[in-house]
């Protein structure tokens, strides 16, 4: 049985056979279009060789080699892949994504992994976002907006002279369509006004492309319109992305029409918890906290 995945430059799944489905255990509905080709593998062999193979490919026509996968329920096997490069109509046309295909095989391949990759990848495969006023203090205020959302691909803040792959690049700007920031890319972070810095920490959150995402507080000091624009977008994110989010708000009402579960606390106590829409309906926490 060979599995068929087809992914975008950014290795966004656009398409995926039933194989596929069988191989690694995940309905097609579960990953075209929210999920990267890179939750397959682990991630010191992510780091260390998917962009040569992917290089190769474009330079060869095709790249194969025999690797290791990680199935929906976390097993491990070896498969062997073939990757070649899609075009929108033929080759003369831009490149638009890669082809996968794979093979399971009973076979005990061991794909080493350097001490250097290892390190890297101790400190920079992030499936955590996080967003807020502290860490919006440690961007310079110098940095380009898309400066400041690409470097989070590294768990840093503040570019100097590293150089990014394309890859990165395409996926930053992604992000920053996606939070209405594509006009914003080459503006200094400094010269933002408070709702746009808050759009790009929250944009520069997800860039890693996050399982949990902590928000800190993404509402305090913006106006009433730009609070609902950020609420919205948090919602079809977590729809969009399957994401889980953890949203820290004084802003009760807007948090609790957006989110699934909610946990009322004063003074550090917790005062109720329960589905959101029931805490929007109790009396005694409408009174206290919501205001009517």
């Amino acid at each position: 049985m060979k599995s068929v995945i087809i992914c975008d430059m950014e290795g966004l799944i656009t398409n995926m056979n039933e194989g596929a489905e069988k191989v690694f255990g995940y309905p097609s509905d579960e990953l075209v279009g929210i999920k990267r080709v890179s939750i397959f593998s682990p991630g010191g062999i992510v780091l260390q060789n998917v962009l040569g193979w992917l290089k190769d490919a474009n330079e060869s026509g095709e790249h194969n080699t025999k690797t290791n996968f990680i199935r929906k329920d976390g097993s491990k096997f070896s498969a062997k892949i073939k990757i070649t490069p899609n075009f929108g109509d033929g080759k003369n046309n831009p490149q638009t994504g890669y082809c996968g295909i794979t093979e399971v095989i009973d076979e005990d391949v061991n794909i080493k992994i350097n001490w250097g990759t290892k390190i890297i990848k101790g400190v920079v495969i992030t499936r955590v976002g996080f967003a807020s006023t502290a860490i919006a203090s440690r961007i310079p205020n110098s940095e380009t907006v898309l400066d400041a959302v690409m470097t989070a691909s590294y768990a840093i803040t503040g570019r100097f002279k590293e150089k990014y792959d394309d890859v990165d690049e395409r996926r930053a700007r992604r992000v920053l369509t996606e939070w209405h920031l594509s006009e914003y890319a080459d503006r200094a972070f400094g010269t933002l006004s408070d709702g746009e810095r808050k759009r790009t920490q929250i944009a520069r959150a997800v860039m890693p492309d996050p399982e949990l995402l902590l928000l800190d507080e993404p509402s305090l000091g913006l106006a009433p319109l730009i609070i609902e624009q950020i609420f919205q977008t948090i919602k079809s994110l977590v729809k969009k992305m399957d994401l889980t989010v953890l949203l820290v708000e004084q802003n009760a009402m807007g948090a609790l029409k957006i989110a699934d579960e909610g946990v009322v606390l004063n003074l550090g106590s917790v005062v109720a918890a329960d589905s959101a829409q029931n805490l929007l309906n109790d009396p005694a926490v409408r009174s206290a906290y919501l205001g009517f």
